[in-house]
């Protein structure tokens, strides 16, 4: 898959669509706002002139494909990249969009965190854990929205290997 990269690159990662149907969007993980979010910002960049283009990864992505398509937005799909892969798509990203209803991790946050991508997110799971106030966003506002890459590569650091196990350790040498 060949990405110009001269245009405003969003990312977005994780299964959106209901499995049963393949039409209706998973509403927790926010497939609706994600897509709200993006025709603003595509509006918000056209003014400017410069395109929005969407990179999707990861299964039963067909809510979020057909709503940028009828957006007029243009996207790359990639149903189930290597990891290899998932790292490059992080690197070449100008944002990456976590609009969730509710969400245990989620885990591109840290993702996005360690490897420096800017993210911005709906206050879910570990958003508040890893990333500031200003990357934060209530629906409808992402243009409010801030990323702050080095704030979250500060605070995601100190989960990493072998630091990351230092938690742990101590968990069980005490037992």
């Amino acid at each position: 898959m060949k990405i110009d990269d001269s245009h405003f690159l969003i990312g977005s990662f994780q299964r959106d669509t209901e499995g049963y149907d393949l039409i209706s969007p998973k509403l927790e993980k926010g497939p609706d706002l994600f897509c709200d979010a993006v025709e603003r910002m595509s509006d918000m960049y056209a003014v400017q002139g410069r395109e929005v283009r969407v990179l999707l990864a990861g299964w039963r992505r067909q809510y979020v494909m057909k709503r940028l398509s009828d957006a007029r937005i243009k996207y790359y799909y990639a149903e189930l990249p290597p990891f290899e892969t998932v790292n490059a798509f992080y690197n070449i990203l100008d944002l990456y969009i976590v609009s969730a209803r509710c969400e245990g991790g989620p885990q591109s946050i840290v993702e996005c965190a360690a490897s420096r991508t800017p993210v911005v997110s709906t206050d879910v799971g570990l958003a508040s854990t890893f990333l500031p106030q200003e990357s934060l966003f209530k629906p409808g506002n992402i243009l409010e929205a801030k990323p702050n890459v080095d704030y979250a590569y500060e605070k995601v650091k100190k989960y990493f290997i072998p630091l990351g196990f230092r938690p742990y350790v101590d968990l069980f040498s005490g037992m």
